[in-house]
């Protein structure tokens, strides 16, 4: 069995995904590690809701006004039944932006994205990328510090 069966086989896009993953990994255990995790379900996780409130009030940066129009205009879909899908309400926030950095992140990584788009998914990806970033970049410094210790 090909272990890449129904993902792209182009290999700069499965180096994005794989990217994206690891960004995405490195900034939970970021989270938990300076100070935005809460226990749920008897376990430490990273607390979104939290990382959300610390990020309220603060302008996006002008560095991600492409990606939040992208998503603006074509926000990610969020399945919230078997066989229902419903795309993400725009705001012109941070928690919009963090809200579809999650789902593209859940439904790929939870069989949401199968099969892949290759007019859409690429470009969703790297603009939710873009955003994890940015996060770290204008988020809370402990945040930050704890992504470059995972890096090492």
């Amino acid at each position: 069995m090909n272990r890449w069966e129904g993902w792209p086989q182009d290999e700069a896009l499965r180096n994005l995904l794989l990217g994206y993953f690891l960004n995405f990994a490195r900034l939970e255990f970021a989270m938990k590690a300076g100070g935005f995790g809460a226990i749920q379900y008897g376990a430490y996780q990273p607390s979104w809701r939290a990382f959300k409130e610390a990020m309220r009030g603060q302008p996006l940066p002008d560095g991600l006004k492409a990606a939040h129009q992208y998503l603006w205009d074509s926000p990610p879909n969020k399945q919230t039944d078997r066989h229902e899908w419903r795309p993400i309400e725009p705001r012109d926030d941070w928690a919009f932006v963090i809200d579809c950095v999650k789902t593209v992140r859940n439904n790929l990584f939870h069989g949401g994205k199968i099969p892949f788009r290759p007019n859409r998914d690429p470009e969703l990806i790297s603009q939710c990328d873009r955003i994890l970033l940015a996060l770290v970049a204008h988020g809370p410094e402990d945040v930050a510090r704890q992504f470059e210790v995972a890096a090492a």
